[in-house]
C-alpha cells in the first residue's frame, strides 16, 4: 500500500457527483452551518480546522454502506469488495483487518468529531473514492453510467467498486467484473455469491485498473 496525494477540492468535488446529492447536503450546526460535503473536503485537503468544527450539534454518520437485509445490517461490503478485488489482481496482501484499522487512523480527527462512524459502521459515501486512493489506481473516466459502461467493455483489467440502491435510502457494494446490455455482472464479496445488477441502481463507482504498488 502507498499513500496518494491527497485529492483537489475541485476534483473530489467532480468524481462525488454520483452520490445521492441528499447525503452531501446534511447542515452541521443549524442555521449558517457548514455541509457535510464541505467538512469532508475540507479534512481531505488538509483544512479541517479551519471550520471550527464541534461535536455538539454536529452530523452523525448513520452507517454508511450498508447490506438492506437482517434486523442488524452488515456494514463491511466495502472493505469485503475491496479485499476481494485485490485479490482478483493477484494482490493477496489485503488484509480485511488492516484496512479498518486504517480507515479509523486516516480519519480520526472525522470521527471523533462525530462527522462520520469509524469503520464498523462501513465506508462513508463522502470518502470512498478517497479511501480507495489508498489501495488502488482508479482510471480517469466520465462520472456517469456511460462512462463506466464504456470502460467495463474495454476488460482487461479494467473492472470497479460499485454502489447499487436497494432502497430506504440505504446502498450495498459489490465488485464489477463484466456487463450485458443492461445489467452489471460481479460479485457480491459481503455474501459471497455472483450478482447481476441493473444499469439503473447504480449510485456511486470507482473505477479500477490495478492496484498501488
Amino acid at each position: 500500500m502507498k499513500n496518494k496525494t491527497k485529492l483537489a477540492f475541485e476534483l473530489l468535488e467532480q468524481e462525488m457527483e454520483v452520490i445521492h446529492k441528499e447525503d452531501l447536503i446534511q447542515f452541521l450546526g443549524g442555521t449558517g452551518g457548514y455541509t457535510y460535503q464541505q467538512m469532508i473536503d475540507a479534512y481531505i485537503n488538509g483544512d479541517f480546522g479551519g471550520y471550527g468544527y464541534s461535536s455538539s450539534g454536529g452530523y452523525s454518520s448513520s452507517g454508511g454502506y450498508s447490506s438492506s437485509g437482517g434486523p442488524i445490517p452488515k456494514t463491511d461490503c466495502v472493505f469485503q469488495s475491496m479485499a476481494y478485488l485485490g485479490i482478483v489482481y493477484g494482490d493477496t496482501s489485503f488484509d480485511f483487518d488492516a484496512m479498518k484499522n486504517n480507515y479509523n487512523s486516516l480519519y480520526n480527527p472525522l470521527i471523533s468529531s462525530g462527522l462520520i462512524s469509524d469503520a464498523s459502521g462501513g465506508v462513508d459515501a463522502g470518502l470512498l473514492n478517497h479511501f480507495v486512493d489508498q489501495y488502488f489506481n482508479r482510471a480517469s473516466v466520465p462520472n456517469n453510467i456511460p462512462g463506466l459502461s464504456n470502460f467495463i467493455a474495454a476488460g482487461g483489467n479494467n473492472f470497479a467498486l460499485a454502489t447499487y440502491s436497494t432502497g430506504n435510502g440505504t446502498g450495498h457494494e459489490f465488485v464489477i467484473t463484466g456487463m450485458t446490455s443492461n445489467q452489471y455482472i460481479g460479485w457480491d464479496a459481503q455474501n459471497q455469491k455472483p450478482v447481476s445488477i441493473d444499469i439503473n441502481l447504480i449510485t456511486a463507482f470507482s473505477a479500477i485498473n490495478g492496484v498501488c504498488h
